[in-house]
């Protein structure tokens, strides 16, 4: 008898250890911690799936580099084939000024390319496929763009939102469009990169069952 499993069984968050608080059990000794009865911190394969993917980049990069040669190893070419990725995506991107940001770019882009090859691994869990992780991710950085920029060049952060050249009478519809437009970032980047992994691996189960 063949057992036909759902292919969304393998976004399935399932508590490893269990650990959450009942508000029950301080209603009638501390009122002040009854809201942490809502709350849940079990440790799930999602969190296990984050640990394994750091751990991964974090040994593979101490062990690529430890030893690092003019003439650079197999994982060692990896390692820095991914700097030099990012360096110059930052200096397209940014200019120079973008190299103070580039431990943390670096680091984020590292951080997904690992949870993505990691669930591509047969019964792993693939952590960007929950939209908590991906639209935290997003919106976060979002928000820290969002107060940098008005750090960096005050009022005249606004300016993005008015195109050059569009003439002053287009400026009443083009900016509450621009406005909007920038806003549904901080969404869109989350929900794009949680769609795709969510469509491709539900896509790859359906395939590897078939054959």
């Amino acid at each position: 008898m063949y057992l036909i499993y759902s292919p969304l069984e393998q976004f399935q968050i399932n508590p490893i250890l269990g650990f959450n608080l009942s508000w029950l059990d301080f209603l009638f000794t501390n009122s002040s911690l009854m809201l942490l009865g809502w709350l849940d911190f079990s440790f799930t394969n999602s969190s296990l799936a984050m640990i394994l993917a750091c751990s991964i980049f974090f040994f593979v990069t101490k062990f690529s580099m430890a030893n690092s040669t003019i003439v650079p190893t197999p994982w060692q070419s990896v390692i820095e084939m991914g700097y030099e990725f990012i360096y110059y995506l930052i200096e397209e991107q940014i200019g120079t000024k973008g190299y103070k940001y580039f431990n943390f770019i670096f680091t984020l882009f590292m951080f997904i390319l690992c949870c993505n090859l990691l669930g591509m691994i047969p019964y792993s869990f693939t952590a960007t496929s929950h939209i908590v992780i991906t639209f935290g991710l997003s919106i976060s950085i979002f928000i820290g763009v969002t107060i940098l920029g008005f750090v960096i060049h005050g009022f005249h952060f606004f300016n993005i939102l008015v195109p050059a050249g569009v003439p002053g009478p287009l400026l009443l519809l083009i900016v509450p469009i621009e406005f909007i437009s920038y806003l549904t970032r901080g969404f869109s980047l989350g929900i794009r990169l949680t769609a795709n992994m969510f469509a491709g691996h539900t896509l790859l189960k359906i395939i590897a069952t078939f054959a």
